[in-house]
This record gives C-alpha cells, structure tokens and sequence, in this order.
C-alpha cells in the first residue's frame, strides 16, 4: 500500500484523493481475502488507480479500465510511484470496449463503487465479460455504496 511513510519520490495515494481513504484497508483486505491466485487482477471503473496500486503489491499483473482523463491521472500515480506490472485501458466508444481487449485469464475481477453508476445494461454487459474472462476459480467482487 502507499502511503505517506513511502519514499519521499513517491506520491500519497491517501492525500492524493480524500475518498479512498476510508475504504483503502478494509477492500485490501477483502481484496486479499478473496483472491486465491494472484496472476491477474482487472478493476472495472479503476478511477486514478487506488486499487490497482494496491493490487500491484501482490499480483503479477494488474489491469485498470475507465474513461480517458481517470486513466490519465492514474498513469501519473504508476510513473511517480515507478510501478510496473499495471497497465491501464480506457473507454473508446462504451462497455463494448472491454470485448476488444486482448487479456490473459483474470483472477480477481473488481467493480468497487462503480456499478450502481452505470446502465443496467452495461451491468449484464459487464457480468457477461466476468464469465467469459475469468480463470478457474476466479473471483469477481462489486462493492457498492447502496444496494443495487
């Protein structure tokens, strides 16, 4: 986990973005609970990356998707952190976009706070993805803010 006892070159993911701050511990442990193998991890709606960030300390290789200025930013927390096994996708044109990509089997797929915002739709589209992608025995947790 980053934080503010880090390296002096690094950058307070805590202090960076105050809304992470209550849910940091409690999803990494979660997180770890929940993840038998640790090759792949998938954050569905990533946002600047504080789970990814996370998930780098203990998977092989992490994958974050959002939209374009979420991406951007969190690029910036892997570069100023000097993180490499995490690379990030962005929406082109809609949920359809997580189809094109290329991925190895995912072993903890996570929405955390994310699918109470989108269409129902995309919803059923984004279950869709966690069949076809995930390993076996593969993990896929939503944590929500209300229920959905």
């Amino acid at each position: 986990m980053i934080t503010s006892e880090t390296k002096e070159n690094t950058l307070d993911l805590l202090e960076h973005n105050e809304q992470y701050s209550p849910w940091l511990k409690d999803i990494s442990k979660i997180i770890d609970y929940a993840s038998i193998k640790k090759k792949h991890f998938f954050d569905f709606g990533c946002g600047v990356g504080a789970w990814t960030l996370v998930a780098s300390k203990t998977f092989e290789n992490v994958t974050g998707f959002d939209f374009k200025e979420e991406i951007h930013k969190a690029k910036h927390l892997l570069d100023v952190n000097n993180i490499k096994n995490v690379s990030y996708n962005h929406f082109e044109s809609g949920i359809d976009d997580l189809n094109k990509m290329n991925i190895s089997p995912i072993d903890t797929l996570v929405s955390i706070m994310v699918v109470e915002l989108i269409p129902s739709s995309d919803v059923i589209n984004l279950f869709k993805f966690a069949y076809e992608n995930l390993s076996e025995n593969g993990r896929f947790l939503i944590v929500t803010r209300k229920r959905i």
